[in-house]
């Protein structure tokens, strides 16, 4: 509240932008549908992090694909992303499995995936595994690379 009894508006002079309420701001968040603040929410947000925001998902018995909002498509082959998981009991963490060979997995299938917050994706694989966290931050960069998907712990 300023000294002269008005409210504050964060988001432009007041009255240039609708009250963003808790719900509308939720919705605006949710990246599986838009809503008419998209734009604004835009503002606050550089294009390389929503070129990392998935559009949609899809896939097969061989890869998952990715179309992100700026309209970029990216396939991942299924059985590099289940290699290279980057979960602390696939990447040698913690626990009486802790440096599990996942080299030695020669076919996977992808059962289902689940968007995790705003900045990844967590699969679950036909062998049960599903304790991976793939960023769409690396995701993209892979697939801007032509390496596809890299932990973090093998990046230069």
């Amino acid at each position: 509240m300023k000294s002269d009894g008005s409210q504050r508006n964060l988001w432009g002079s007041p009255g240039s932008v609708k009250d963003l309420g808790f719900q509308c701001w939720s919705k605006c968040l949710d990246l599986s549908s838009s809503c008419s603040h998209t734009e604004i929410y835009s503002l606050f947000r550089s294009r390389e992090v929503l070129d990392t925001i998935p559009d949609d998902i899809q896939y097969n018995n061989t890869s998952l694909t990715i179309r992100w909002k700026d309209g970029k498509e990216c396939s991942y082959d299924l059985l590099q992303l289940r290699r290279k998981c980057p979960c602390a009991q696939c990447r040698g963490g913690h626990g009486p499995v802790a440096n599990r060979q996942t080299d030695s997995i020669q076919q996977i299938r992808l059962v289902s995936w689940k968007k995790v917050g705003r900045y990844a994706l967590q699969l679950t694989f036909s062998d049960n595994h599903d304790l991976g966290i793939y960023t769409y931050d690396l995701l993209r960069k892979g697939c801007e690379e032509g390496t596809g998907y890299i932990p973090p712990d093998e990046r230069n």
